[in-house]
């Protein structure tokens, strides 16, 4: 049996649940929901999403997040557990950054580039913040976690950077995880990292 992923995702929440009922269990299906950016499972859940179609954005917000010391942070403990922390964290990252209407465009393992404005709500500052504080205070916790572990001392945080500019936003393929930005402040963004 051949199914077309495309056109079950493109027929809305109903598509949505058909796809996510070829998976066995419940969590397989949180996981293929969770890959869908928040701030747009309103608009897919209501049918008004074309993953075909992109989009000009002017003056997209676009943030980064930077595990800082990450490196020494691997270097220091086993991969298992350097891939758990990291993968709390980033799940950490995810339910904070829906919390705020922040999507993440894609994750780097020990941080993440995202857009602030999907909406275009004049309020993405506040979303910002309370997003940094928030998060900040999620990786001290996990952090803190991670020493007690180890016995190891790490000394580090979370960096952060937006920029604003004009973006191209869309779907790579009709895969929801495939979402991105396209444009000079994404790549501004991403060399914010280095600083």
């Amino acid at each position: 049996m051949k199914t077309d992923f495309g056109s079950m995702i493109k027929a809305g929440a109903k598509g949505l649940k058909a796809f996510a009922g070829l998976f066995r269990t419940g969590a397989d299906q949180a996981n293929l929901c969770a890959h869908i950016p928040g701030p747009m499972q309103i608009d897919f859940a209501n049918g008004g999403f074309d993953f075909e179609k992109s989009m000009i954005m002017q003056g997209a917000v676009v943030g980064i997040v930077d595990m800082v010391s990450s490196t020494t942070i691997s270097n220091a403990v086993d991969m298992l557990t350097e891939f758990n922390f990291k993968r709390e964290f980033q799940r950490r990252a995810s339910a904070r950054a829906s919390e705020n209407g922040i999507v993440i465009l894609n994750h780097t393992g020990d941080g993440f580039v995202f857009l602030a404005n999907y909406h275009q709500r004049e309020t993405w500052q506040n979303q910002v913040l309370r997003f940094h504080r928030s998060l900040n205070e999620d990786f001290q916790r996990l952090l803190n976690g991670l020493r007690q572990q180890t016995g190891h001392d790490f000394q580090s945080g979370l960096r952060f950077g937006v920029a604003s500019g004009n973006v191209i936003l869309g779907f790579l393929s009709s895969n929801p995880a495939h979402f991105t930005a396209v444009g000079a402040v994404v790549n501004l963004v991403l060399r914010q990292e280095s600083f």
